[in-house]
């Protein structure tokens, strides 16, 4: 079996996003969670030619302002068609049993775990990891100083002219005062000339005090900029704590590239970043109506094969629980699942028949009766109840979220006397890989997900069926583990 998703989009839309509060004296930061809404909606063909469609709403909440337990749940319904996307809208005429559009709703509960709160000797102004964002911000305003700037750089350096211009003109001013003024001797190596310059044309009266100081100024913010770049020069050892103080007033979140992965780094080696919860747990029921088209016989005889229609309820329910073991990158996960499931399918018997329709002519002047034939499911919809258990342990990116694999399998029993089949299982190797991010902060990721497995069934009487398959998805999801429970 090969499925290719045609489209696939979730999580897209957030009410928040955890932000962090910080004391006034810029040595304590709390970690404040914040409720998100999640939109998931997924279209999905198959090359075997079934169609779904899945739309849904939910949310998650946390438990407390700064509690580190989400509790969320998310409503969903689901269409499936056994003959072409285009059944799922309409477009084509559903008359036959097997044209037949299911569809059922779910509803999903989730508990979400996440990390310990950072330790307050970690985070804030005049910590570590702060230092670590003075940096990061250094880093990245040296490239601020490059015409023409790159995209990805434009909005750190707008964010950094906001907050940094002000202080910078503080600490000018205080170093270009009378009681304060340097030599130029003590400027870069760069201005040194133009401040010597400025100096001999105040003495000579081609310029008056006014535009000396502006020259100096202008030399001191450029002196100034350098410094943000290469510390090396003898100037940049001047103490400058206004300016300082204005690189935590930038978000890491607006860093440029560079300066951004400096600052993660940083947020590792201090413990402090995980891409993942340690824990998600999931528990769900799904419900639907299952129209069914066939043929039977009747009461009075069974050999008269009268039109039936059925409209019958499947179900299931289950639970799964993901944990993310924290550690050296990558990460170890361990996944465990188990549903239960009450499904009608239709007969595997079918029937054909002919009516005369008139005649073809031939060549010869002889003709050729024609036919118009029809077929028709034979036999009532079959009712199957199954318990399906499954477990997986694999590695995962818990620094960047770039990927993650798993080798598992799924075991699956039927639960009703009359089933065909004593059991089922399968093997299945699972690997994500995220190629996409969305720069405006929505923590958007594409993910391409490739599950190639083999399946093995026991049927009752001794024989045994054999299938190769591979899943290939293309996901719109920010999550390498999927919030919402697939399974059901």
């Amino acid at each position: 079996m090969l499925m290719l998703v045609l489209l696939a989009f979730s999580g897209v839309s957030w009410a928040g996003q955890d932000s962090q509060e910080t004391g006034d004296d810029g040595s304590d930061s709390q970690t404040i969670r914040t409720p998100r809404l999640l939109l998931p909606l997924k279209l999905e063909g198959s090359t075997e030619g079934t169609g779904t469609l899945r739309a849904g709403v939910g949310f998650l909440v946390p438990t407390g302002k700064d509690s580190s337990r989400s509790l969320g749940l998310v409503a969903d319904y689901r269409v499936q068609t056994s003959n072409g996307l285009a059944k799922l809208f309409g477009l084509t005429d559903a008359s036959d049993a097997k044209d037949s559009r299911p569809w059922t709703l779910g509803f999903t509960g989730t508990l979400v775990q996440f990390p310990e709160l950072v330790p307050p000797t970690r985070t804030g102004k005049n910590s570590a990891l702060g230092e670590s964002l003075r940096k990061a911000v250094r880093l990245c305003a040296g490239l601020c100083t490059v015409v023409p700037q790159s995209e990805p750089n434009q909005s750190f350096c707008s964010a950094y002219e906001k907050a940094v211009t002000p202080r910078e003109d503080e600490w000018i001013k205080g170093w270009n005062s009378d009681a304060s003024t340097l030599p130029a001797s003590r400027f870069c190596e760069s201005e040194k000339k133009g401040v010597s310059d400025a100096d001999q044309d105040l003495s000579t009266g081609k310029i008056d005090s006014a535009g000396w100081r502006a020259a100096r100024g202008k030399a001191l913010r450029s002196c100034l900029r350098k410094c943000t770049a290469d510390a090396s020069d003898p100037f940049c050892e001047l103490p400058r704590q206004p300016v300082d103080e204005a690189y935590s007033d930038i978000s890491s979140t607006l860093l440029c590239p560079a300066g951004k992965s400096e600052y993660q780094r940083s947020e590792r080696e201090l413990g402090r970043s995980r891409a993942f919860p340690p824990l998600i747990v999931n528990a769900g029921a799904r419900f639907g109506i299952n129209d069914f088209k066939y043929r039977s016989g009747s009461s009075d005889d069974p050999n008269v094969l009268l039109e039936g229609k059925s409209s019958l309820w499947d179900w299931s329910v289950g639970a799964s629980a993901i944990g993310v073991v924290a550690g050296e990158n990558p990460a170890l996960t361990i996944e465990g699942l188990m549903v239960s499931s009450s499904k009608w399918t239709p007969s595997s018997k079918a029937i054909r028949w002919c009516s005369p329709a008139g005649v073809i002519p031939r060549g010869d002047n002889a003709t050729d009766p024609a036919e118009t034939c029809q077929e028709a499911v034979l036999g009532a919809p079959v009712k199957s109840r199954t318990l399906k258990f499954a477990g997986f342990i694999g590695l995962a990116d818990n620094y960047d979220a770039r990927w993650r694999a798993a080798l598992g399998g799924e075991f699956v029993v039927p639960t009703r006397s009359g089933a065909t089949e004593l059991y089922s299982s399968s093997l299945q190797g699972r690997f994500f890989w995220s190629f996409a991010s969305d720069p405006s902060g929505l923590k958007y990721k594409g993910i391409l997900r490739l599950s190639p497995g083999i399946r093995w069934t026991r049927n009752r009487d001794d024989s045994v069926d054999l299938e190769a398959f591979v899943t290939l998805a293309l996901l719109g999801e920010r999550f390498l583990f999927t919030e919402t429970f697939d399974e059901l």
